[in-house]
């Protein structure tokens, strides 16, 4: 949900790199990168992975994430009766 926080990670070999790329702009090297906190629909889409070692990158992959709007803030009424 908008406000939210995304987490993502992968467990990598000794000496592999990782290379991130996603929606609104995210990128990062770290294969455990810090948590996307805050999130908006903008973060919603495609988070895709890439890692390599010993100098061969590996396939593609990928993880979809949908950001759901928050709902509006519910109005509250108050009804006094004289008796």
């Amino acid at each position: 949900c908008e406000g939210g926080t995304i987490t993502l990670s992968s467990p990598s070999l000794l000496g592999t790199t990782c290379v991130w790329s996603g929606p609104c702009g995210f990128s990062s090297t770290n294969c455990s990168p810090a948590p996307i906190t805050g999130v908006t629909t903008c973060n919603s889409g495609a988070y895709i992975l890439v890692t390599t070692l010993d100098g061969c990158e590996s396939e593609p992959a990928t993880v979809f994430v949908n950001v759901n709007l928050r709902p509006e803030q519910p109005d509250i009424t108050i009804i006094l009766v004289k008796i």
